[in-house]
């Protein structure tokens, strides 16, 4: 029943939604903010794949009221990925599809049960010469997650209820890339143990930073337009989140990864901040950190 769904799901994001119960750009709400069903980060360790190389895959979804159920995984070649990530043929997943189904329609895990991952096809660079060999080939996987409710009735199926999102991991001959290490979460300088839910004073304005693994930021070789090798340094970002509050700069750029969050007024507000650090190749990491005021 979950696949007959997902058919159903896969049609939906190919299509074009207009409708004036979508809200305009202006009456979004900020980016920051993660206080509903959100798919804020995907990972695939390591994030650069030899050919013949395989992958673990995991995701930073934001679920405050556990409304998101099943997440079926996809993984595609650059020439068969679209605007929303994978679209395999949903008529591959009728019925009930054996292993060897699933894995012709690209299906590289579920979740619950079959943890996602994802192999490089050995030729996939076959085609390439040397030195594009060395840039890489992009492969793409796309996350589906379906809502917990609703899944016995197809045409309540609701395209907001979907959280769909994609990245692509570089299959490549080159020294591959690895994900960014971050150490710990700070607040205002202090280290945030694992677990640790942080007491915050309503209304005050605190300050939230990383700290890096001493390897995280990488010095690698980069083959330029011109065929020459030059050696460059990562420069990796943050995106910053909070369920509630004010995040008051949403990205920022190393060396200072830090920003500043605005406490709600009331007492006894539960909530989460969450930061995603991106190397600019492809590396990822987050961290999450639960907070209540006081």
């Amino acid at each position: 029943m979950i696949l007959r769904f997902v058919s159903s799901a896969l049609l939906l994001t190919s299509c074009v939604i207009q409708s004036e119960r979508y809200p305009r750009p202006r009456d979004l709400d900020p980016s920051w903010l993660a206080d509903r069903p959100r798919l804020l980060a995907i990972q695939v360790e390591p994030p650069d794949l030899l050919p013949g190389e395989t992958a673990e895959v995991r995701a930073l979804f934001v679920d405050p009221d556990d409304e998101l159920g099943t997440v079926i995984w996809f993984g595609c070649s650059d020439e068969e990925t679209t605007s929303f990530g994978c679209a395999p043929d949903p008529s591959v997943l009728g019925g009930d599809p054996t292993p060897e189904d699933l894995d012709a329609a690209g299906v590289i895990g579920i979740e619950p049960g079959l943890p996602p991952r994802v192999t490089a096809p050995e030729d996939y660079l076959d085609s390439l010469d040397e030195r594009s060999a060395l840039r890489g080939r992009p492969y793409t996987v796309t996350a589906l997650a379906l809502p917990r409710e609703g899944l016995e009735d197809d045409e309540s199926l609701d395209f907001n209820q979907l959280r769909v999102g994609f990245k692509r991991a570089m299959i490549t001959t080159r020294e591959t890339n690895q994900n960014p290490g971050i150490v710990r979460f700070l607040v205002d300088s202090h280290p945030i143990e694992a677990g640790q839910t942080v007491l915050v004073d309503p209304g005050e304005i605190y300050e939230l930073d990383v700290e890096l693994a001493e390897d995280a930021i990488e010095t690698y070789d980069y083959l330029n337009a011109d065929g020459e090798w030059e050696e460059r340094e990562e420069q990796p970002f943050a995106e910053w989140y909070a369920s509630g509050g004010q995040v008051r700069r949403a990205t920022t750029i190393h060396p200072f990864l830090y920003s500043r969050w605005l406490a709600p007024a009331a007492s006894d507000i539960e909530g989460r901040w969450w930061v995603v650090l991106k190397d600019r190749r492809g590396g990822i990491s987050w961290v999450e950190v639960p907070w209540r005021t006081r």
